[in-house]
């Protein structure tokens, strides 16, 4: 990443060569996070990919981010390749937005996490050609995201119809604490409705933004299209294998937890029943990442891989019968969910009982679908799949067939929303924008900030906050110890020092 904050002429000329040079259309992809980075959720990991797709076709593409200390990153990249990379204060946006608006044509917003409210409304009203939004999660909902109630965070609210206990709930998350859910969803509907499209992946999400926003959905509901996240590159993987499956049936007594298991993912499911299966004589697995460390996961194989290819070969070696998803809240699409559904040839699904991983369990009887999410509820759901096995087998096999047969890729549908721009929407803009006028702008926001960055709270401040609404609960103090724990194993102090400063941003 670049150093120093860039300059305004450095920008000015970068944005005018994007406008005059590229042939194809350009976009401009909004997040939350660097979707190059470390460990990619699923949100980057859907923009990598969305992102590939467009530079294959011809088009242009830029990410913004925020980063640490209110910066913001502007940068081109196609794959691992930086082409351009721009570093700026968020407020900086107020005025590059018309510029953004005059030389890019498309905003694609993939998440608003981290973004000041101010600066997202003038994005919106910048004057780009199209907007769209993809909801990837319940953050425009609540700012929690996994919507896991307050303040043990073990259950999921299912949107919480009682308001006063919303309010109270909010009041654990910093930066909301003197706000009202009510005035939140109001903002959020104000974006909503200043979209062109609104992207949903599943209809889990839809239902929960329905349920949520009541009759005001109805104001933004032609504009809402369901659009799955693209699973065309599995398939490929699939087909590609170049491994021989073996003769032998699946292991029925090794058992999968797969991904990363967070709080929000059922992590303390986990923990509670590896024990008990163990003592059944089950083999318990974790294929993905250990978060943090647990005294119960001592003797439990961890196997980690980098890509789904590598998942692939871990399904061919070792043939688990059942792999477990204890998500608590509701998955909006859950990659991990589906390379598991296509990558195995013999396994089948445990999922959490919200989301649409269940959605999908249920409609093609292809796993099972926990009825209760407790340590008890996941033995049983693990006893129901093991005596019901080979039929589950057979309609996930089935369900994975008709998927080869009728995908379609994601950017056979993303293409078509912008099938009917017109490029000379904004052919003038540029001509009209007083450079002067913005470059001393420009400056005046530096200078502003310079003065204002003393102001900040102070870490002490945000530590106890901290502590007062999210360690003092057995459950969470476990975890994130055991994260500790986890990295220094890993990593090092130099990994924890990290993660306590990015906790503290």
């Amino acid at each position: 990443m670049q150093a120093g904050p860039t300059t305004f002429e450095e920008l000015y000329s970068f944005l005018t060569l994007v406008k005059s040079a590229h042939q194809g259309h350009t976009y401009l992809m909004v997040l939350h996070a660097d979707p190059n980075g470390k460990s990619p959720g699923g949100t980057e990991r859907h923009v990598n990919m969305l992102q590939n797709a467009l530079w294959a076709a011809g088009h242009y593409v830029l990410e913004m981010f925020p980063g640490r200390g209110g910066h913001v990153y502007l940068r081109v990249r196609q794959d691992k390749q930086v082409l351009f990379v721009a570093l700026f204060d968020q407020e900086h946006i107020r005025v590059l937005a018309p510029l953004f608006a005059s030389c890019i044509q498309f905003l694609h917003i993939h998440h608003t996490r981290g973004w000041h409210s101010s600066v997202i409304e003038s994005l919106m009203h910048a004057g780009f050609s199209k907007k769209v939004i993809t909801l990837h999660d319940f953050y425009l909902l609540c700012p929690s995201i996994h919507m896991l109630k307050e303040p043990k965070e073990a259950a999921f609210c299912e949107v919480e119809q009682n308001l006063q206990a919303c309010n109270h709930c909010l009041s654990h998350f910093h930066g909301f604490r003197r706000s009202t859910i009510e005035l939140y969803r109001q903002q959020t509907l104000m974006l909503l409705q200043g979209m062109d499209h609104i992207i949903v992946p599943s209809s889990a999400v839809e239902r929960y933004f329905q349920r949520a926003l009541c009759y005001a959905w109805n104001t933004i509901i032609d504009k809402v299209l369901l659009l799955p996240h693209d699973i065309a590159y599995l398939f490929k993987i699939r087909d590609e294998s170049t491994l021989l499956l073996p003769e032998k049936p699946p292991y029925t007594a090794r058992i999968v937890f797969l991904g990363a298991v967070s709080l929000h993912k059922g992590y303390h499911l986990m923990v509670g029943a590896v024990r008990r299966l163990r003592q059944q004589g089950y083999q318990v697995e974790i294929w993905g990442r250990l978060l943090a460390y647990h005294p119960s996961l001592h003797n439990v194989s961890v196997r980690g891989y980098q890509s789904p290819t590598e998942l692939r070969a871990l399904f061919v070696e070792y043939q688990p019968a059942l792999v477990v998803f204890p998500f608590l809240w509701a998955e909006t699409f859950s990659y991990v969910f589906y390379e598991m559904m296509i990558l195995s040839d013999y396994s089948i699904p445990v999922v959490g009982k919200f989301g649409h991983p269940a959605e999908v369990v249920e409609q093609t009887n292809s796993g099972v679908v926990l009825a209760e999410m407790s340590v008890a509820g996941l033995l049983r759901g693990i006893d129901q799949a093991q005596q019901q096995y080979h039929a589950f087998l057979k309609n996930k096999q089935h369900v994975v067939a008709e998927w080869m047969q009728e995908n379609v890729t994601y950017y056979t549908h993303y293409e078509k929303l912008f099938a009917a721009f017109v490029p000379e929407n904004n052919e003038n803009v540029l001509e009209k924008i007083d450079v002067n006028v913005l470059r001393s702008m420009y400056a005046q926001v530096q200078s502003a900030n310079c003065k204002t960055a003393a102001q900040c709270r102070s870490s002490i401040y945000l530590l106890w906050h901290l502590v007062k609404t999210r360690f003092r609960y057995p459950m969470h103090l476990s975890f994130y110890l055991g994260r500790g724990m986890q990295v220094l194993l890993s990593e090092g102090w130099n990994g924890v020092r990290y993660r306590v400063s990015k906790l503290l941003q």
